[in-house]
């Protein structure tokens, strides 16, 4: 699934990093916040990550660093802040999507990752009425997170995030794509996620399509 940029570079030790994890969803918020973070942090691009489920991808590379091409779905690593970012580009195949979190997760158990943030984006016309007043506001689900430090309730309430009630659709099996219109994968992701143990949390904002930058 994961194929380095270069055979011969010392093999990086993600253990303990924690995964940051877009979905492709309406807006492409996502996206915007992960080229910002590889844009601003000291962050080496070491390989990609292909998949049936990955609709192809090769192009000139987003951020001008030569000799490597932007893929589907693009993985960095910044070891400062321990953190593997990956950039996934492209929708995904319907029939292939549930193999593809499936496999993505083990990798992820595979290297030792110790937390997963994932970010999406909902559409704006789908909003309930609790949220039409607060266009602006980050949500949070958080999974097995209670002795996480980092993805701790507390601590994220203290940066302005707003906690997004789903523990109802959760214990009453409902329907989550009904719920989460517009963000992609996410769905399915939460399902795949509540059969792991790994401190999950997922941000995501209301919007629509158009210029989402400011988001």
């Amino acid at each position: 699934m994961f194929y380095p940029i270069d055979k011969s570079t010392v093999k990086y030790d993600l253990h303990g990093y924690t995964c940051v994890l877009p979905c492709v969803s309406i807006g492409n918020v996502a996206q915007l916040a992960v080229d910002l973070l590889v844009s601003s942090l000291p962050c080496d691009q070491i390989g990609s990550l292909y998949h049936d489920a990955l609709i192809p991808l090769f192009a000139a590379n987003s951020f001008n660093w030569q000799n490597v091409p932007t893929t589907a779905a693009d993985v960095f690593v910044c070891e400062t802040y321990r953190i593997l970012i990956i950039q996934i580009r492209t929708g995904t195949v319907n029939r292939h999507k549930n193999k593809f979190l499936k496999d993505i997760l083990i990798w992820f158990k595979c290297e030792g990752i110790s937390k997963i943030l994932t970010l999406s984006s909902l559409d704006a016309t789908e909003r309930k009425d609790q949220h039409i007043n607060n266009p602006d506001v980050i949500y949070s689900i958080r999974l097995n997170c209670d002795n996480n430090e980092m993805f701790n309730e507390n601590y994220v309430d203290s940066v302005g995030v707003k906690k997004f009630n789903a523990e109802h659709l959760f214990k009453e099996n409902l329907d989550l794509k009904l719920h989460f219109s517009g963000s992609g994968f996410l769905p399915e992701l939460l399902s795949e996620v509540q059969t792991t143990d790994f401190p999950f949390m997922t941000l995501f904002c209301y919007c629509l399509e158009g210029d989402n930058r400011q988001h």
